[in-house]
């Protein structure tokens, strides 16, 4: 700035901007297993940027599970031109594992803690009863989702998914037909 062949007085700034032909070459970055926040900030980084996302299942929510470029596998290490689009496979949260809801009804809430966590599951919300003073120990007598549904079917769900409980200090009646306790 100004334009070319312009007259400029003295002691005035002059703005040239220089354009490359080609845009120099970058080594990929590996970002499998970034957050999509720090593969997105390791990207600008790099003078790249994200392209595409699409999701499969896992239960690790929003993590790199692939990196493609024009549609195919890039390794990292190989060298891309600078501004390049960078399409992620990204984790949907759910584990591709489906069982049957758990029965945690009487169990207490550390049991079922470790039960969940061993089958990638977690609480979302825990309702402890106004007497209840250690939540550690406490009795699970309500949960949602249930085990079964109104219809008398199993309900399913999948790793990464979570569920809610009530807690009271004391023991529910269990029914000993629907599931043994871990532990007991």
């Amino acid at each position: 700035m100004p334009d070319g062949d312009a007259t400029v007085k003295i002691s005035r700034t002059v703005y040239l901007t220089i354009n490359r032909r080609v845009p120099p070459l970058v080594e990929m970055p590996n970002l499998k297993d970034f957050s999509l926040r720090n593969a997105e900030l390791q990207l600008k980084n790099m003078g790249l940027r994200i392209g595409d996302t699409s999701f499969v299942h896992d239960f690790a929510k929003n993590t790199v599970q692939e990196q493609n470029y024009r549609g195919k596998p890039i390794e990292p290490g190989t060298k891309i031109q600078q501004g390049s689009a960078i399409d992620l496979v990204l984790s949907d949260g759910l584990g591709e594992t489906e069982f049957t809801v758990p029965n945690l009804v009487g169990m207490t809430f550390n049991q079922a803690k470790g039960f969940l966590e061993s089958n990638g599951l977690s609480f979302l919300s825990i309702i402890p009863d106004p007497d209840v003073v250690d939540t550690a120990s406490a009795y699970i007598y309500w949960q949602d989702p249930p085990r079964m549904g109104e219809d008398g079917k199993r309900i399913k769900i999948r790793s990464g998914q979570t569920m809610n409980v009530r807690l009271s200090f004391i023991r529910p009646a269990i029914d000993s037909t629907v599931q043994k306790i871990p532990g007991q």
